[in-house]
Parts: C-alpha cells; structure tokens; sequence
C-alpha cells in the first residue's frame, strides 16, 4: 500500500512522449527505488528527523499544470526551459548531463530515487563558454493543490568562463502535498553560479531538496537558501571539490514554528588541492519546533593547502524549541585549514532587558533581536525579491503573526 500511486503504470503514463532515453532512465531510477527501503533513524542522517507521520500512499503524482514560471531571457546564447522540453529539443546535452551528479542520492535514498523517478517539472539551464549573465534567471513554483507529489529538478551546466545567477521560489498556500526537489550543477573550469533557494510551503506538508554541485578547477559556487516551510522541511547540500583553486560558500538561515521539524545536511568533498570552503547557517526556533544541523567536511590526502569552515547558530524563543547540531570534520591531510563551530541558546537576557527598558514590549524587542541575527546573511543577498519575502516571514514569525 506503501507505493499505490508509485508504479510502473503510473511510470509508464508520466512518460508516454518522452523519449527512449528519458523512459529508460525513468525506469532504471523507479527500479532503484522500489528496491530501496525509507529512510530510518539508523542512518546518521536521519537520526533526528522523524518520518512516521510520512505516508506515500496519500499522495499521487500532480499533473503539470500548477503555476510553475520561468522568467523570459534576453541572451539567446543560454538555454533556460522547462527540463522536459529541453529533453526535446537539447537530447544531446540531457543525455550528456542528467542525473550525472545525482547518483550518489539516488542510490542511497529512496526519496531522491523517488524524484528522479517520478519529476513532473523542473528547468535546463546551460550557459555556453565565455557568456557571462548577470540576470537574475528565475523560476517560480506555486502550489495550490493537496494530496500531490510535486517532484521537480534541475540540471545547471556553466561552459568554461560562464557566470549567472539562479533564483528559484518555491511555494504553496494550502494543503498536505510531498515536494521533491532536485537541483544538479555542473561547473566548468573558470565558471560561476550564485545559487537562491527560497522555500516557503505550507505547514501540514513534507519538503525534501537535494542538490549537489560538482567543480572544476577555478570554478566558483555560491549557494544561499531559506527554508521555512512544511511540517518536515529538509535541504541536503552536497559539494563536490574536483578541481584545484575552486571555491564555494554556503549561506541560509531557516526558522521553525509550532512542530515544525527543519532539517539542513551539507557534505563538502575536497578532492584536490588548493580549494575553499565556507558554510554558515542561522536558525530560528519557536514554540515546540525542532531542527538538526548536519555538516561534513571531508579532505582527501591529495587536497593539501584545503581551508574549510562550517558554523551553525541557533536561537531559541522559548524553552521549548530544540536543536541538534553535528559538525563533522574527516581530514586525510596534514596541510590544511579546517574549523567548525555550533552554538545554540534563547535570546540574550541582557540585549531584552535593554530594549524592554527603551519602551519595547517582549515580542518587538525579540523581533528586533532576530532580525539582526538574521541580517549579515540577509543583507548578502542579491535577490532583492529573496531578501524582502525572507524578512517579512521572519517579521511575522517572531510576531506570532499566522
């Protein structure tokens, strides 16, 4: 009962016109996952994060008409399109790319075998060697259904010396629905993307990302997210180092009401030598919300001259918010640089007092608390539409505003 809506029928209908290719790349991901078993608390991934309350059967595959917006480019040199119709139009470049960085999670997690399985939106973007925009490219994803699979991925590939900026806004205003994103980079030597993830769905639903970026030398990837919705809201974010002086930096922030349990897992490979590496994630907890913080750093013998840092910070408002944060580091190397750093704890009694006694109440001193935590990453965005939409769910959050 487990996968009644999750069969190879079901399968067989999603791909009636696509081709050869795609059909049988569906087909071998479905096997995995009908093999796979879910997620369990044996994982050390999943320790913390609770799946019980997640049923497959409640939900069956959305059909492609929910509000799903692709901004319009100016640059005819880069391809941006839904992926389904890049499959028809760019075969060569989809077989030579898709689900190349993924194979790790498809494995591994029948989650993400489920979502290269079953995708039903998703966009190409390739931008060709030497092309440098500036954008922002977007994607817009609105869900106003219940009772959905809502599976989408992207596949990103920079030519050498290619630069753009990502933006993907990802919602839903009512319902229990199961959001599946997959998001695969490709970066070639001299590119670089900045990657936004905002992520807003509604309280009763389940949201589980996955993306992996894989570098080559001189290569650079900013990823930046903010996560707050779904009653589990989980990102998994892996980088992958495989060529020298590459470079990424990671920054998010997510905040948790009510029971809501957030989870946030970033795994940094360091392959090679001479590249770096920085993570910094900030989370706000309220009410009875919980949330874990997973990071591995891991540094080959080959990766001398490596410099990696990975934070997480937490506050609590109030004493029955909880978090766990795991920072990990494996090193295989003696020349290199590598840190971590956690902290978690309510608001600062002192930094209340002080604003109570300027003639604040509680819940505007707290708001001007977490505002502030919050904005040495918010102020770095460059989406001005990320920024405002992520200060104003904190605005209300901490207000208590629903």
């Amino acid at each position: 009962m487990e996968n009644l809506h999750f069969t190879e029928q079901t399968l067989a209908k999603i791909s009636a016109q696509e081709s050869d290719f795609l059909v049988s790349l569906r087909k071998n991901n479905f096997e995995i996952f009908s093999k796979l078993s879910m997620p369990s608390f044996k994982e050390e991934e999943w320790r913390y994060t609770d799946l019980l309350s997640l049923k497959l059967h409640e939900f069956s595959p959305i059909e492609r008409n929910h509000k799903f917006r692709t901004a319009a480019l100016k640059n005819k040199d880069v391809i941006f399109m839904p992926l389904s119709k890049a499959a028809k139009e760019h075969p060569d470049l989809i077989k030579k790319y898709l689900f190349t960085a993924h194979k790790d999670f498809i494995f591994s997690d029948k989650l993400a075998a489920l979502e290269s399985s079953f995708w039903n939106d998703g966009v190409f973007l390739y931008v060709p060697r030497g092309v440098s925009y500036e954008g922002p490219i977007s994607l817009t994803s609105l869900v106003d259904e219940s009772g959905k699979l809502v599976a989408h991925h992207n596949l990103i590939v920079l030519e050498e010396n290619a630069s753009a900026n990502f933006y993907e806004d990802l919602g839903s205003a009512k319902g229990k629905n199961l959001f599946l994103e997959g998001t695969e980079v490709i970066l070639q030597e001299g590119s670089r993307l900045d990657y936004y993830g905002l992520q807003n769905y509604s309280a009763e639903s389940f949201s589980f990302g996955y993306k992996r970026g894989i570098l080559e030398k001189d290569s650079t990837l900013n990823w930046n997210f903010a996560l707050f919705g779904g009653k589990i809201g989980k990102i998994k974010v892996d980088t992958v180092f495989n060529g020298s002086n590459s470079q990424s930096e990671l920054q998010g922030i997510y905040f948790g009401q009510h029971e809501q349990h957030l989870a946030i897992i970033t795994n940094s490979y360091h392959n090679v030598p001479d590249t770096t590496n920085k993570i910094l994630t900030k989370g706000v907890l309220k009410d009875k919300a919980t949330s874990i913080s997973h990071g591995l750093v891991r540094i080959d013998k080959n990766a001398p001259q490596t410099d990696s840092y990975l934070a997480d910070h937490v506050i609590h408002l109030g004493q029955e918010a909880k978090s766990n944060s795991i920072p990990s580091l494996e090193i295989i190397n003696n020349d290199v640089k590598a840190a971590h750093s956690a902290s978690s704890g309510e608001v600062d009694e002192d930094q209340l007092f002080y604003l109570m006694s300027r003639g604040l109440s509680k819940s505007e001193s707290e708001t001007i608390i977490v505002e502030g935590f919050f904005e040495p990453i918010l102020k770095k965005l460059k989406i001005g539409q990320m920024q405002a939409k992520s200060r104003w769910v904190v605005e209300q959050r901490t207000r208590g505003v629903k």
